[in-house]
């Protein structure tokens, strides 16, 4: 329980600087967010 609460509390914490980044990847998924991560960087890389 104490890890659980920790680790949302960490969550939110790491939430405020969303709006400091151009694309968030949830890694919910790891195929999708490893393929979106790909993407991501191919994009920025071609400018």
């Amino acid at each position: 329980a104490e890890a659980i609460e920790n680790r949302l509390t960490k969550a939110s914490e790491e939430l405020t600087f969303a709006e400091k980044f151009d694309k968030i990847i949830v890694n919910d998924d790891l195929e999708k967010a490893k393929q979106e991560t790909y993407e991501v960087v191919k994009a920025f890389l071609e400018g």
